[in-house]
């Protein structure tokens, strides 16, 4: 872009054609950096893709993979089930007051019988 010219030699036709100039340059140049500024949105939401948000296999993901992320939270142990189920343990008694064995079915006797 030219200099400005010294203003106080003009004449007032003569400005109103650098006005005009310049406000078809600001226009131009104004439609061309809301172009850009959509490329470089498209661009960036291009990047962020990844299989979790495309239902595209994990093979397409490259080396940009995002990390796994663990559901439990910092610090809790392990709930072993369902949230607000309680978990359940096998307790052995005091004194059984019984004890029972089972026997396979016939068919696996060693008589073949």
């Amino acid at each position: 872009m030219d200099e400005l010219p010294e203003l106080t030699r003009l004449s007032i036709a003569e400005k109103d054609l650098l006005i005009c100039e310049r406000w078809s340059l600001v226009g131009h140049l104004t439609d061309q950096a809301a172009r850009l500024q959509t490329k470089v949105v498209e661009w960036e939401a291009r990047l962020a893709q990844n299989r979790r948000n495309l239902s595209k296999p994990p093979s397409l993901d490259g080396r940009n993979k995002p990390k796994p992320q663990s559901l439990r939270q910092t610090g809790a142990p392990p709930s072993c089930g369902q949230k607000g189920h309680p978990g359940h343990t096998l307790k052995k008694g005091a004194a059984p007051d019984r004890a029972e064995t089972h026997r396979p079915p016939s068919h696996y006797d060693a008589d073949g019988g």
